[in-house]
């Protein structure tokens, strides 16, 4: 690229490719990133950056894995800057495993990167790992900052989970003169307090704050609107104009949703108004949902209905975003005359998603019970190298039930095992067991060969994820059957595992049977056998 007759260099293209992730035009910065190399610029650390931060947003994963791989091949992978962003592009596009791959890759980290793999957990409600990620960065001898605080109170928040964002306003207290200039996190504070609907505690940190913004505000607006004192949280949309703050689209949506719940329709209508003509705020869905609400929750169902038949509130701007394939179809679906909305599956029929290579397969596994074993062994081979471009949650709910059921296919079962396992391996203890295991129950029982092999390796998945009935009664007499079997390596991977079993026992009587067989057994292993697993 030439400006004027003088070649750009990779600051110029670094600069513009700033400028367009700040203005939020994030397709168009990942798409100027690209064109650089196009244009024989070398990527440095900078463009990485500027490419990852695009992805993470716009959830390019694909575009992110490609970008890793050029920070490994450029040496740039194990700087700090570039191995957070690959964290954060990582996390938020739901791929928590290859993001904590990296924070284990990056050595000695520091605060930054600690806060990169916190956020991210958060940001994907894993609240569990998002606890014990935080003990961890108080033992390795860093004191979380107002961003490390601020990511687990926004979860806290989400989750509900009141006890362990009290926890954390404690610590800030003990901890205060190094948190006061800290906005988000007093923000965080408000907003955590408000979304468990402890506004007393909310007000409280509010009053406490000596600088307060936007954000606090709707926080204390939403909390009183959702326990329906709708007056109240108005009076706060008053203090907040009177303070000199003008309101966004979010705060409106508080506010609207405020006079939903408290059945304040004339003051619904008076500040949806009010929205438009005096903050010159232009009305987004969202705000639209709420007054169809208000509308509803006070039984005006006609002018909930006439409203939606007579306002024309997507624009051409709002399918600026959607591929132009599917916009004709999208509004179609989304008129107000019914007859002439196509059906569920007219739309998924459409070009677009036909196209879909991930939607196709989600439709094969929907029917795959229908289909014969080659046509399902074409499918699985094509699965394997594609289905980890899945996000998490797809994995959990859609490709996971399916492949579930087929387990019961001996012949289908040594392909779809791995992968049963492996998807598992983000699921909960709760899901795993309401699930999955019923599923693994039947194989846990019978597997033989290669693929009793494979359950033995993965018994530390399954322990961790199973309480010590299901230990008992499926895990156990499996490992059992792993003892009897001739094959030697069976044999070496089942003492592998003896240990973390033992740990799970927690002085069982029924299991005490099953243990004893077990010593037995480890006692006529041959020697040489032992000798391998020793030296292992």
């Amino acid at each position: 690229m030439s400006l004027s007759g003088v070649e750009a260099t990779v600051v110029t293209w670094n600069t513009l490719a700033g400028v367009l992730l700040q203005t939020g035009e994030y397709v168009k910065a990942l798409s100027f990133v690209a064109k650089m190399r196009n244009h024989n610029v070398s990527l440095d650390s900078v463009a990485m950056i500027n490419g990852l931060k695009a992805c993470s947003q716009i959830g390019a994963l694909r575009w992110g894995r490609e970008f890793h791989c050029l920070a490994i091949r450029s040496c740039y992978a194990r700087i700090e800057n570039v191995g957070n962003s690959l964290i954060t592009m990582y996390s938020r596009c739901g791929d928590l495993n290859h993001a904590f791959i990296v924070f284990q890759q990056m050595g000695a980290n520091g605060l930054s990167t600690w806060n990169s793999i916190v956020s991210g957990y958060a940001h994907n409600e894993r609240s569990e790992e998002t606890c014990f990620l935080l003990r961890e960065v108080m033992l390795a001898g860093f004191h979380p900052n107002h961003v490390t605080l601020a990511s687990v109170l926004a979860l806290c928040a989400r989750v509900g989970s009141l006890q362990h964002g009290r926890e954390l306003h404690c610590y800030i207290l003990r901890r205060q003169s190094c948190f006061n200039d800290g906005l988000i996190l007093w923000n965080s504070l408000v907003d955590m307090y408000s979304k468990s609907g402890k506004m007393g505690a909310a007000k409280r940190v509010f009053e406490s704050m000596s600088k307060r913004d936007r954000v606090t505000y709707t926080s204390l607006i939403d909390g009183y609107g959702m326990l329906g004192e709708g007056e109240v949280a108005l009076a706060w949309f008053k203090e907040m104009i009177r303070s000199g703050m003008e309101p966004d689209h979010v705060t409106m949506v508080a506010v609207l949703s405020a006079c939903s719940h408290s059945d304040l329709v004339g003051e619904g209508e008076r500040q949806f108004k009010k929205m438009q003509y005096v903050f010159g705020i232009h009305p987004r869905l969202e705000h639209y949902s709420c007054m169809v609400d208000l509308y509803c929750r006070a039984g005006l169902l006609v002018n909930a209905r006439d409203y939606m038949n007579t306002l024309n509130y997507l624009t051409n701007e709002t399918f600026s975003s959607i591929p132009s394939d599917l916009v004709s179809d999208l509004q179609r679906m989304l008129s107000t005359n019914e007859s002439f909305r196509p059906t569920a599956l007219d739309f998924t029929g459409s070009n677009f998603f036909r196209s879909d290579t991930r939607l196709r397969a989600l439709r094969f596994l929907d029917h795959m019970l229908e289909r014969d074993n080659m046509q399902k062994s074409e499918f699985l081979k094509a699965l394997s190298d594609m289905w980890k471009d899945f996000d998490s949650r797809v994995l959990r709910y859609k490709v996971l039930p399916p492949l579930c059921a087929e387990l019961r296919n001996l012949v289908m079962q040594p392909v779809i095992l791995p992968m049963v396992l492996t998807i598992a391996e983000s699921q909960d203890k709760n899901d795993f067991e309401l699930t999955t295991l019923p599923a693994l129950v039947p194989v846990l029982s019978s597997a033989t060969g290669d693929t009793l092999l494979l359950l033995v390796k993965r018994a530390d998945l399954i322990i961790n994820k199973t309480n010590t009935e299901h230990l008992a009664s499926h895990i156990l007499p499996l490992l059992l059957r792993a003892y009897n079997d001739n094959d030697v390596r069976i044999q070496e991977e089942v003492l592998k595992r003896s240990t973390s079993v033992a740990k799970q026992l927690d002085g069982q009587r029924d299991s005490f049977s099953i243990v004893r067989s077990i010593i037995g057994k480890v006692v006529q292993i041959n020697s040489d056998v032992i000798m391998r697993c020793i030296t292992v």
